[in-house]
Order: structure tokens, then C-alpha cells, then sequence
């Protein structure tokens, strides 16, 4: 029994041993973390609309402010997760007939920020694919690809994805290894992207990437043989046709030299060419873009010309009769702002407040005088007394008062006057619903805002910021916070 206890007690000391021999386990790093002021933009951008959430923190990663390579991933899949959330899925721009002071016109500039969901999710992955290039690939793929329907003629904007196409030849360029592009996957990833062209607003953008990859005479005839089935499936959209033609014609000028240059045919590409005009020219037409012939509207007339130059080679020119639309449609219907009876009382003051009676453009030394100050005054209790139930929307509404707040904060000079209008046109755009309704719309007028105050002399662009700052409003509160603290990035700027 005790040499049983002996040897029990000699194994345990052994035990002892070997555990105390055994070094113990360095300490986990520590995670890294942001900076704090980086950290506070962040909380404001997660309290914000989703697409200025995926914005601002896409602009935190690009601002140089976020060393550390795990938190920069973290920060692109949340923004790539909230623009998935914008309310606007693609760009669009509005069609040349649409004029200015109209709700189309007012969103297709609102758009150009690209704060959609396919832009910012292809920003997304180019942010990625410059931190990690497998992990920008993967992320590419998430991308929900929107289906392009054909536009009618009653709409006023017609679609713009060039920035998807941006992040296809980011993606090819930099995310293929060697050994995969030996084996020409990369071809084969470009091939399944042209494959699902199903919009004539696709073929410009496309067509300009297969030319910007620099590829070789097999991998050009492949590309530029899909690229010509896909344009001659396309069957009519005169609104995105007559939106898109002089670009088209630009870039299939140059994808056909660059085949010419490898000795690829281009017969194909020139008979898909021909066709798609044809079906177009033929189809039926907008009647505010075009009449019944191609030789009404001077773009077509530039097609035609174009095609049945140069470029066509032996294919036969398009006719006269090739080029009579079967049917003319209908046309866009659109109200111009500032018809109402307020708005126009509104308008009108303000033109008074920049201009005589005469129609000359008043002298900086009028603004001063007691007599604009009386008209001044008069405008803003006319705009006092102006409600949104005066008008068809409120999308309407605001945008007409937020352009008569920008003519009077770029009219008035330093002093009470200005700060006063700032005031109120803070408070105006702090608290109208279309920040929920629209929120790209809406924004588009605090940026424009700030930026004619930029331009004129003696602006004070710095207390529209600060004004913006101390709103309380989401949006405004972060994008004037990104402005002071990452200058070298600033949204309104841009």
C-alpha cells in the first residue's frame, strides 16, 4: 500500500513537472481599434439612411484614417451591406428633353452622386479588391445585378451603370492571379458579365471596358464576338436609344480598331451594329426625341452618317426606308415648377431681388440700399406664408423652396440677413419628410447649397457647416463632421 502511495505521489510530482515546463502562451494581441474621432463618424454614419451610411464609411476607408487592414475589410462589408438598403437600385439620368426646374431633372442631378445601390456596392468591392483581392472578388459577386426593362416614352430618365462596368474591369485587372489568367479565367468571368447585358444603356460602358482591358487577338474576338450576339438580341428602347447613340457610336468606333489592330474580322460587330440601328430607326419613336424619320433628329442623322461611312466596311448601308420609324409614341408630360400661384409670387420676388425692371442685374451696391432690404423682407414673408398643400407633392414643395433659400443665401451678403435665411433654410431642410420619402433628392440641395456659397465672394461656407453641425439631423450632422475632421476627402466638395 505505501509503494502504491510512493509511486502515485512520484507521478503527480512528474505531472507537476512537465506543466511547468511547458512555456506559457504569449498573450492575443490586442484587436485593433479606431481612432475616436474616426470611431464618432462612424456612430453618426450607422444612424444615417442607408446610403449615406454606405458612403461615409467608404470614405473613411479611402480617407487613410483606418491603417489596419482588419478593420478596413470590417468597414467595406458594412458599407457594401447598407448600400444593398439604398432606396434608389441604379442610376439614371434624364432624357435631353427633360428642362431644368422639373422634379425629373432636380432627381437625375440628385443621382449623380451615386448614392444607388449599384454604385455604391461596386465602389464597395474596388475599395475591397485594393485591400484584399480575393475578399473584393467574393464581395463582386454579391452584387445583386438589377434587370434593365426597356424605357417608355413617358419616362423621363433612362438608366446609367457605367460604374458597375468600373468595377468589372477593377475586378479583372487585379483580383486574377497569373496562373488563372494563363488559363484565361479572367475571360471567362468577362464573358459571364457580357452575357447578361439586357439594356441598349449597357453597350457604351461595355464596350468601352473591353477596350480598356488590353487584351490579346484571341481574347478580343472572343469578348467582341459575345459583345455583338448580345447587342443584335436587344430588341427597341428608343428612350435609352436616343439617350445613348453618340456614345454607342464613340465606342464601337473603338472597339472595331482595336479588333482591325489584332487583325480580328469585324463583320460581325458591323452586322449587329447595322441591326440594332435598323430595329431602332424602325421601331416605334418618342415623339420628343425624334419624328418619324431619322433625318428629324440630328443625332440619328449622325448615326447614319456614321455607320454608312467608314465604319460600315463592306456591309450594306442602311436606307432611307431603313431608317422611317412604323410609329410614332407618345411623349413626356411634364409640369415645370413654379406654376403655381404661390410659387410663382415667389419666383417673381426673387428675380425682383436680383434683377431691375429694367432687366439689368443689380449692382452689389443695391443690396445694401433700404429699398432691396424691403424687398427682401417681402420675400421671406412670402415663403413664411408658402406651405407644401400649395403644391401637387412634397417633393415638389421642397425642392422649389430650397432653390429660392439658395438664390437668397447666394444674393445677401455677410450680416443679419444671411444668417437669418441660413437659419431657416437649415431648419427647412432638417426637417422635411423627403429626407425620407427621397433621400438622395433631398440631399441634393444641402450640397448644392454649400456649394454656391463656396463660389461667391464672401460665402461664409463655414457656417452653413456649422449650422448643418448643430441641426440635429442625421445626415447633416455626419457629412458636416466628415468635412471638418477628413478634409482631404469632403463629400460636398466633390
Amino acid at each position: 500500500m505505501i509503494k502504491l502511495w510512493i509511486v502515485l505521489l512520484c507521478a503527480s510530482c512528474l505531472v507537476l513537472a512537465d506543466e511547468k515546463s511547458v512555456p506559457p502562451k504569449p498573450p492575443k494581441p490586442p484587436k485593433p481599434t479606431l481612432d475616436p474621432q474616426v470611431q464618432a463618424i462612424v456612430g453618426l454614419a450607422t444612424s444615417a439612411p442607408a446610403e449615406f451610411t454606405a458612403d461615409a464609411l467608404l470614405r473613411i476607408v479611402d480617407s487613410g484614417r483606418v491603417p489596419e487592414r482588419e478593420l478596413k475589410i470590417e468597414l467595406i462589408e458594412q458599407a457594401f451591406k447598407a448600400a444593398s438598403s439604398a432606396q434608389q437600385p441604379v442610376r439614371r439620368v434624364a432624357v435631353p428633353a427633360v428642362g431644368p426646374d422639373t422634379a425629373p431633372r432636380y432627381l437625375s442631378s440628385a443621382l449623380q452622386l451615386k448614392l444607388d445601390a449599384l454604385s455604391l456596392q461596386s465602389r464597395a468591392v474596388k475599395a475591397m479588391l485594393d485591400v484584399d483581392a480575393t475578399k473584393g472578388r467574393e464581395l463582386f459577386q454579391r452584387i445583386s445585378r438589377p434587370n434593365l426593362s426597356a424605357r417608355k416614352c413617358e419616362d423621363a430618365l433612362v438608366y446609367d451603370v457605367s460604374a458597375y462596368y468600373d468595377a468589372v474591369g477593377y475586378v479583372i485587372r487585379s483580383a486574377f492571379s497569373s496562373a488563372e489568367k494563363k488559363k484565361d479565367q479572367h475571360i471567362a468571368f468577362l464573358v459571364a458579365q457580357l452575357s447578361g447585358i439586357n439594356s441598349i444603356s449597357e453597350l457604351a460602358p461595355a464596350a468601352r471596358l473591353i477596350v480598356s482591358l488590353g487584351l490579346d487577338a484571341k481574347q478580343l474576338e472572343i469578348a467582341g464576338g459575345v459583345f455583338s450576339q448580345k447587342m443584335e438580341s436587344l430588341s427597341g428602347d428608343d428612350r435609352s436609344f436616343s439617350v445613348n447613340v453618340l456614345a454607342l457610336q464613340l465606342e464601337l468606333s473603338a472597339l472595331s480598331a482595336a479588333m482591325k489592330g489584332l487583325q480580328i474580322e469585324t463583320q460581325s460587330l458591323i452586322r449587329s451594329s447595322r441591326k440594332l440601328l435598323v430595329t431602332e430607326f424602325t421601331g416605334p419613336r418618342c415623339s420628343d426625341s425624334v419624328g418619324p424619320k431619322a433625318s428629324d433628329n440630328p443625332d440619328a442623322v449622325n448615326a447614319l452618317q456614321w455607320f454608312n461611312g467608314d465604319f460600315r466596311g463592306e456591309v450594306p448601308a442602311i436606307t432611307a426606308e431603313e431608317a422611317t420609324s412604323s410609329k410614332v409614341d407618345g411623349a413626356l408630360e411634364i409640369d415645370k415648377y413654379f406654376q403655381s400661384e404661390e410659387a410663382l409670387h415667389v419666383m417673381q420676388a426673387v428675380i425682383g431681388l436680383r434683377m431691375t425692371a429694367e432687366g439689368r442685374i443689380r449692382p452689389e451696391a443695391d443690396r445694401q440700399t433700404l429699398e432691396w432690404k424691403s424687398l427682401l423682407g417681402d420675400v421671406l414673408n412670402q415663403l413664411a406664408n408658402w406651405n407644401v398643400r400649395q403644391e401637387k407633392s412634397e417633393a415638389d414643395y421642397f425642392h422649389q423652396k430650397a432653390i429660392v433659400y439658395e438664390a437668397l443665401l447666394e444674393l445677401t451678403g455677410p450680416g443679419d440677413e444671411r444668417e437669418k435665411i441660413l437659419r431657416q433654410a437649415v431648419t427647412f431642410i432638417a426637417n422635411s419628410s423627403l429626407q425620407h420619402a427621397s433621400p438622395v433628392e433631398w440631399f441634393w440641395h444641402p450640397k448644392s447649397m454649400l456649394e454656391r456659397l463656396r463660389s461667391v465672394n464672401q460665402g461664409e461656407p463655414g457656417k452653413l457647416l456649422a449650422a448643418f453641425k448643430s441641426s440635429a439631423n442625421s445626415a447633416l450632422v455626419l457629412y458636416a463632421t466628415l468635412e471638418e475632421v477628413m478634409p482631404e476627402a469632403p463629400f460636398f466638395a466633390r
